[in-house]
């Protein structure tokens, strides 16, 4: 048996000041910070011994990640980044303010943009200095499969291009693996593990900093799925993620 745990990092300063992220480089706000040490304190208390840790080339990932290990005491852990598990791209919607930007193109138009399954945002200018194409880290990458935009699916198959390379060849040699990564490369993750239909992944929802852990068979197969308890603003965490967005929270 093989243990995977899935944790999405902890708040950023844009998450917290309501600007859409994406693959621009946002680090934590001092309560992402917080809720990191305490995930951190989660995965101590569960016990589990884990063989490496993966997350993504985003700031806030390897934040949550590097206060996580602190926690654990566990320096000597293996570490392996990749810019398959980033966040989806939000093209030129990222920056902006989630209001400002519900009030120009209205809920229906910008919920479809969040939540439909292939539906991708406005393309972001290659020329603009935020562009993949003009950041250094990702000089090693081939520039057609930088992205100017990216649906719910596009990031699904990023995402499961990563579980084929780096997961999936762990988990058979028997490694326990803690991923922190973000919400859409963790969606094509489970997409895959759990065997989500379209609509399923379109549902797919995780709380900042809230480790959910698979026990995994030798053939991949889930033997258990549960999340580590964190506490009550933990609950408040998760049940706030199930909401968004709708009419009722449309700028969440």
């Amino acid at each position: 048996m093989a243990i995977l745990a899935l944790m999405r990092h902890g708040q950023s300063l844009w998450t917290r000041d309501n600007r859409f992220s994406g693959w621009a480089d946002v680090s934590l706000s001092p309560q992402g910070c917080k809720e990191a040490r305490n995930a951190g304190c989660a995965l101590v208390a569960s016990n589990i011994t884990f063989d490496l840790c993966q997350t993504s080339l985003l700031s806030r990932a390897n934040e949550t990640l590097g206060l996580v290990i602190s926690e654990m005491q566990r320096p000597d852990l293996e570490i392996e980044s990749s810019w398959l598990l980033n966040e989806r791209h939000y093209g030129s919607l990222q920056g902006q303010s989630r209001r400002e930007v519900y009030l120009r193109y209205g809920d229906t138009q910008v919920v479809s943009w969040r939540r439909d399954y292939c539906a991708k945002p406005p393309s972001q200018d290659v020329n603009d200095p935020h562009h993949p194409f003009q950041d250094p880290k990702y000089r090693h990458i081939d520039r057609s499969d930088l992205p100017s935009s990216e649906s719910l699916e596009d990031a699904a198959v990023r995402a499961r291009r990563w579980w084929e390379k780096g997961i999936a060849p762990r988990l058979l040699s028997n490694q326990n693996i803690l991923v922190v990564a973000h919400t859409a490369s963790l969606r094509g993750i489970v997409r895959v593990l759990e065997q989500l239909d379209d609509t399923q992944t379109e549902k797919f929802r995780i709380a900042t900093c809230s480790p959910v852990i698979y026990e995994i068979e030798r053939d991949l197969s889930i033997i258990r799925k549960y999340e580590l308890p964190i506490g009550g603003l933990g609950w408040l965490r998760r049940q706030g993620s199930k909401l968004k967005p709708t009419k009722l929270l449309p700028w969440i």
